[in-house]
């Protein structure tokens, strides 16, 4: 789970924290799996005006229609799958990410 500080209550799946560590963790310690599953995860969270929730699984909002959408936060749907694509050379993320 991309998580902030596991001491305090930002153990939550903060989207902006993922799209930082995505490059480091995907090169150290083989993270495609775990993307393909959490960007699933976002796409089923993203709001129907297409905005991103701040943490994914959403708790946040409590499936309220706004909520998110933050710039750096609202990134990871774009630039997770190209990351994972850089790290990889896997296109199914990308293709994936172009259907949504």
């Amino acid at each position: 789970m991309p998580t902030d500080c596991p001491q305090r209550d930002e153990r939550l799946g903060w989207t902006g924290d993922a799209q930082v560590f995505a490059p480091h963790r995907g090169l150290q310690h083989g993270c495609g799996r775990f993307f393909t599953t959490w960007l699933a995860d976002l796409a089923a969270d993203q709001k129907p005006n297409g905005s991103v929730p701040h943490v994914i699984p959403d708790v946040l909002t409590h499936g309220r229609e706004t909520g998110g959408g933050a710039t750096g936060w609202a990134t990871p749907p774009s630039s997770s799958p190209w990351t994972m694509y850089l790290t990889y050379g896997d296109t199914r993320l990308l293709e994936r990410s172009t259907r949504a």
